[in-house]
């Protein structure tokens, strides 16, 4: 007879009773004469339950596991080595086998079954808290703990998917505040996860690093983990980066280090296992982020300041991050910013816990970019660039644009603009259509390569909570190339940089009008500020000044624990 075939999430129950001529034996391979279990149990052949002549074999496969019950008593249990693989149950023909509904497992003629079984066949049905509710308040069982553990991990990623999903559902109708409610419903379910943590001990001389991070956006990567990395290696500290959804080896990897880093990392059951298993191992870990993405009157913005491309979908997942965000730095030890204003904000939260300020900088691509660089030469033509690497700045352009450069390039035909990265075309720049030059979004060596062929770089950030804790990096990138830049006066730009010196800062459009009609008519200013820029920004933001700075946030948080 061919074998059944039982899929990872698929439930089965099975009896059979043995007859006066032949036991059941239940086994891992092949060669056994009546039932065989196949990628169930390691021993290839062996016995894995028998049950004579006139008794009762009870078969119970589950997600997590498969048990063995003979009348009514557990004897054998096998965890699945192969999640991904099904069941394979084969018998021999005329063995009279009978078939048990899910309704049967948890009704009264199933009793029998060991509260981790009847927790395993609650994570089928739509019950998952009640399934993590059981595994918690199982009794004192040593050989099942890891089944236990397995179960409850799998209970509560369940439990907060299904609150995600009503979340998203709210969001999507516009009920953001009952969205944001289910969101803390569902992190009240990790409640009590780290009652019990060991202290910690300073680390022995061999130091390494390792980071969880969210390495979907290039910018944010390129600042914030390759340019740590860099940094590090300039240590000699060793370090280990993990995409968040391999959380599984970034936990492993937990065994042989100092300190551990989240970056830009929503409290997801994955990160919320990662950071247990940091506490559990007596691993301080540090929470980054760039942006004020922790608090929900500040992120995000308004729907419109996204551009045409941003689905709604993308929108209402950004409507319930807010409290994950938040969940996940405030269950680390620490926490680092990249600007003095978020690390203000961060601090609202940190309670005691230290808070440091690490900020974006000069890396080695940075110095390869800037060696390589053409001479500027002058020309009849003045280039404005305005560049973005992300789709939720897309209303500061449109502002921009309506009330600075079209008026601007009608007065001025000798202008042109160039455009980088995720940027839609306003309205309002349609009649200079033929002066402007589009640049999708591309490397970063392209990005910088058209940025260096520019005149004046433009960086405009309406006032809000969030911008105001955006770092530099858009002078920065024009700083290296010696290009002046025309900036919002946010609280980071305000507090580094200063204002006819290094930078044009401009706090409203009217500014913003005059610093451009200056820059653009007067060749020497120009010069002038971008030198002074270039110069600043290899002072107070070149790599061997941030290596110092890293080297001094890991050392104080090893010896610490946070």
């Amino acid at each position: 007879m061919p074998p059944l075939s039982f899929y990872p999430r698929k439930y089965a129950l099975f009896t059979v009773s043995a007859d006066d001529a032949q036991p059941l034996v239940f086994c891992a391979g092949d060669k056994a004469d009546a039932f065989s279990l196949h990628k169930a149990v390691p021993e290839t052949g062996a016995a894995f339950a028998t049950a004579v002549p006139g008794q009762l074999l009870t078969l119970l496969f589950g997600p997590l596991w498969v048990s063995a019950y003979v009348d009514d008593k557990l004897t054998h249990r096998a965890w699945r080595r192969d999640g991904k693989a099904p069941y394979g149950l084969s018998h021999p023909d005329g063995m009279a086998l009978a078939a048990h509904t899910f309704t049967d497992a948890l009704a009264d003629k199933a009793a029998f079954l060991d509260p981790l079984d009847r927790g395993q066949l609650l994570l089928l049905a739509p019950m998952p808290e009640q399934a993590l509710r059981l595994a918690r308040t199982l009794g004192d069982m040593p050989d099942d703990a890891p089944y236990r553990t397995r179960l409850a991990q799998k209970a509560l990623r369940q439990a907060f998917a299904a609150h995600r999903e009503a979340a998203l559902s709210h969001a999507a109708r516009g009920e953001r505040a009952k969205a944001l409610a289910t969101i803390e419903e569902a992190l009240a379910l990790y409640a009590g996860e780290d009652e019990m943590v060991p202290a910690w001990t300073t680390p022995e001389a061999n130091r390494k690093v390792i980071i969880l991070a969210d390495l979907s956006l290039p910018q944010c990567r390129h600042y914030r983990i390759e340019q740590k990395t860099e940094q590090l290696a300039m240590l000699g500290t060793d370090y280990a980066v993990f995409d968040q959804a391999d959380a599984d080896a970034f936990i492993a990897a937990t065994a042989d280090a100092t300190l551990a880093l989240f970056y830009r990392v929503p409290y997801v059951p994955r990160v919320a296992e990662a950071v247990h298993a940091c506490h559990v191992a007596g691993l301080p870990c540090l929470y980054e982020t760039d942006d004020l993405l922790f608090d929900a009157a500040a992120f995000p913005g308004a729907r419109d300041t996204y551009g045409d491309d941003f689905t709604d979908a993308e929108y209402s997942e950004l409507l319930i991050l807010p409290p994950l965000y938040r969940a996940a730095m405030t269950a680390c030890d620490g926490a680092i910013a990249s600007t003095d204003a978020l690390a203000a904000e961060m601090r609202a939260h940190m309670g005691t816990k230290p808070v440091y300020m690490h900020p974006n900088g000069l890396g080695g691509p940075h110095l390869r970019a800037m060696n390589a660089a053409p001479d500027r030469t002058g020309g009849d033509t003045v280039t404005l660039f305005y560049g973005s690497g992300t789709r939720a700045l897309q209303q500061d352009f449109d502002l921009l644009a309506d009330h600075v450069l079209a008026p601007l390039m009608a007065r001025q035909p000798h202008l042109r603009l160039a455009l980088a990265g995720h940027c839609d075309m306003p309205d309002s720049l349609m009649p200079y259509a033929e002066h402007i030059t589009r640049l999708a979004p591309q490397s970063q060596e392209s990005y910088w390569q058209a940025l260096a062929g520019a005149d004046i770089n433009l960086a405009p950030l309406t006032p809000s909570r969030f911008n105001d804790c955006k770092s530099a990096i858009k002078w920065l990138e024009a700083a290296m190339f010696r290009i002046p830049s025309v900036v919002s006066a946010t609280e980071t730009y305000k507090a580094v940089l200063t204002d006819g010196e290094n930078a044009c800062l401009a706090p409203d459009w009217s500014d913003w009008t005059a610093a451009l009609e200056q820059l653009t008519g007067d060749a020497a200013m120009r010069r002038r500020i971008g030198e002074a820029a270039y110069a600043f920004a290899l002072e107070r933001f070149g790599p061997d000044g941030l290596s110092r700075n890293i080297d001094a946030i890991v050392r104080n948080a090893e010896s610490r624990g946070g």
